[in-house]
């Protein structure tokens, strides 16, 4: 389910006016990064101020998440001895499906057992399982279909929605209800579809009076839940006559109502029965004086219509999965809007906020960095993000006139040799250092030294790698290796990498645009880690585009019209050859079956609109795409091609661990890939 920006505050106040002493406390899942951190910092204040318990959680990456859902938020729900209650998830979560990772999806149909998750993540693509999906409810025990949630209206919470029941929440920056209409209406409608017995339409021979509901595999459609199959019913009907056509239930499929299958009445003669008119007719009577009555479609039609259905909102989603990676409103942005709706708004968060923004930037969530999405002229990349960003600059304290800081060279010292879940524990103490030093100035000036270092670093390794020639420039992208020299160790930690890559490509850029070539910001940076037998491989950019101009707009609209006028104007022209066709065969007095009718018009406008639907989602997809990170995408192909030892734990897709002796085949394959959206 997702909340809609107008009704941010809906869920906090619910808890503020249902919380009591002995309420269990607010779950925080937090990820290690300044945009997470000042969205925690803001919204403890707001429950510290209503006298709200909570905890804190650090999550580093998904196997971090997979224990916290196991160890914390399974043993809040109701069938495991808990009480319920709410987990928020701060920039953790929004790529993947939660109610699998968190272990609330019981082997026996259980619900979330009283469990409430909210998401709030800058990173896209959403899973959609968590948009649409997510209901705190249990399947129909009359049909398995997913039952309707009261306000919930196709997975948008409404304002007379009560939470209670559990769930899982997306807090929604606007994307979601600008963008994301035809993913909404392809996931619905998949949800509510049944599964269909697995018929060889294109057999001609096939004997139609035969059962057509005899079982046979399933064909697999997008949803996990059991679905009731089609074949059901079709031996349901009843009658003297075998070849009557089998009686079809009524369905609703995505909204719209599917035509039943009423059996064919007996032919009739001279005989006149109960329910007949005052004077009977034979059938030679009424084929010559009354006009050809509308036939419904049968069961065989009917299934090849909803496969069709299926295959067209399947392939809706994949590519919407396939644009790749991006960001859009960041957390600390979120929560401040949603202290602002409950007018708790002060300079202190508003601070916090300011900081969560300007992380981005330095972070490389830009259209030259790690993706940024630039399909919507609406969104954060848009004309609200332009107004959230002046409010905050606005209220930006003046820039101090200097910083005493000479004499401090700074040093970071070498991360200490631990094993895994022992160097997951030391990020976690930096974590509560951090935390700290974001309400702590003293804190944060006792670690300038240790940023000038870094910065340092990265100049010395970037100026080495651009005049020792070391980046070599492959068919799709630019690569460089760091596996030497003094600064060496510090960049494989992730983040050292990226902002080294950030200024590689940069640099880079200019150097060419000063020589009068072009070309993208792709860059696929590599650190060894010499102590653990691992490269640290980080890829950046994807596009590197902005937002069209109003011109380019412009004439895409017209193209789209006439495309429009010609569409309508060559469908009403098959229709009319139809219907004269129809008209001509009836007058010669010829047969007409339903199905080949039926067949033959489905596949006629079917490779019609195909075609014309692929033109319209190949110009769709290049504008969605635009600006956004496919590296992710990439790296999870190389992995199953080559069988590369590759580890992916971070929230980044673009961010992986290789093994040292794979990283040559690795990246061979890799340069093989399309990673411009």
């Amino acid at each position: 389910m997702y909340l809609p920006r107008t009704l941010i505050g809906h869920l906090y106040t619910h808890l503020l006016h249902t919380t009591h002493p002995l309420s269990p406390p607010v779950l925080l899942l937090v990820s290690l990064e300044p945009d997470a951190l000042c969205a925690c910092r803001i919204l403890t204040a707001l429950l510290k101020r209503d006298y709200i318990p909570h905890k804190i959680q650090p999550i580093a990456g998904y196997n971090d998440l997979a224990k916290a859902g196991q160890d914390l938020v399974r043993p809040m729900r109701i069938s495991d001895g808990g009480s319920g209650g709410v987990v928020v998830c701060l920039g953790v979560g929004g790529l993947v499906d939660l109610e699998n990772l968190l272990g609330l999806e019981g082997q026996d149909g259980t619900d979330f057992g009283g469990v409430e998750i909210w998401v709030m993540d800058a990173r896209r693509p959403w899973n959609l399982s968590n948009v649409f999906g997510g209901r705190g409810d249990t399947a129909s025990e009359e049909n398995d279909l997913p039952t309707k949630v009261p306000g919930v209206e196709r997975g948008r919470i409404l304002r007379s929605y009560k939470p209670g029941k559990g769930g899982i929440v997306v807090f929604d920056d606007g994307d979601i209800e600008e963008e994301l209409e035809r993913e909404r209406e392809a996931y619905t409608a998949l949800e509510q579809m049944p599964e269909l017995d697995g018929v060889d339409f294109d057999d001609d021979k096939s004997d139609t009076e035969e059962n057509t509901g005899e079982e046979a595999p399933p064909i697999s459609g997008q949803m996990s839940r059991k679905r009731k199959s089609w074949g059901d019913d079709d031996d349901e009907s009843e009658g003297d006559d075998e070849e009557e056509r089998p009686a079809q239930r009524r369905r609703s499929n995505s909204s719209t109502p599917i035509p039943s299958s009423p059996s064919r009445p007996p032919r009739r003669g001279l005989l006149v029965t109960a329910n007949s008119s005052d004077f009977s007719r034979s059938d030679s009577i009424s084929r010559s004086v009354s006009p050809p009555a509308e036939k419904q479609p049968s069961a065989k039609t009917l299934r090849r219509r909803l496969l069709k259905l299926r295959e067209q909102h399947n392939r809706v989603l994949d590519k919407y999965y396939s644009l790749g990676t991006s960001y859009s409103e960041p957390v600390s942005s979120i929560v401040y809007s949603l202290a602002s709706e409950l007018g708790r708004e002060d300079n202190d968060l508003l601070w916090q906020a300011i900081i969560g923004v300007s992380s981005l930037e330095l972070y490389g969530r830009t259209p030259t960095g790690m993706g940024l999405s630039s399909s919507s002229k609406q969104g954060w990349h848009g004309s609200r993000g332009d107004r959230i960003r002046a409010l905050l600059q606005d209220e930006l304290p003046p820039t101090p006139q200097s910083l005493d800081s000479s004499g401090s060279q700074g040093f970071l010292p070498d991360a200490p040799k631990f094993d895994d879940e022992a160097a997951q524990d030391a990020i976690s103490s930096r974590f509560w250092t951090a935390y700290d030093s974001l309400t702590s100035p003293s804190l944060i000036t006792q670690h300038i030294p240790i940023a000038q270092h870094l910065h340092r670093a990265i100049l010395r390794t970037g100026t080495a790698l651009i005049a020792k020639h070391q980046i070599r420039h492959l068919r799709a992208f630019r690569m460089a290796v760091v596996k030497e020299g003094p600064d060496a160790p510090l960049f494989t930690h992730a983040g050292a990498l990226v902002k080294l890559a950030l200024w590689v490509a940069e640099a880079v850029q200019e150097m060419e645009g000063k020589k009068g070539r072009g070309g993208g910001n792709e860059l696929v940076m590599a650190g060894l880690d010499e102590a653990r037998g691992v490269y640290v491989v980080v890829g950046l950019g994807g596009g590197g585009t902005t937002v069209q101009s109003k011109e380019k707009e412009k004439r895409r609209a017209e193209r789209q019209k006439k495309k429009e006028e010609k569409r309508e104007a060559r469908r009403k022209e098959k229709a009319a050859e139809r219907q004269k066709a129809f008209e001509r065969r009836l007058a010669n007095g010829e047969e007409v079956d339903d199905d080949d009718e039926d067949i033959e018009t489905e596949e006629e406008d079917s490779s019609e609109s195909e075609s014309e639907d692929e033109e319209d989602e190949m110009e769709e997809g290049k504008r969605r795409s635009a600006g956004r990170n496919r590296f992710g995408l990439a790296f999870q192909e190389v992995i199953e091609e080559t069988g590369a030892r590759v580890k992916v734990d971070s929230f980044e897709h673009c961010v992986v661990e290789v093994r040292k002796e794979d990283l040559s085949g690795f990246l061979e394959q890799l340069s093989m890939k399309a990673i411009v959206g």
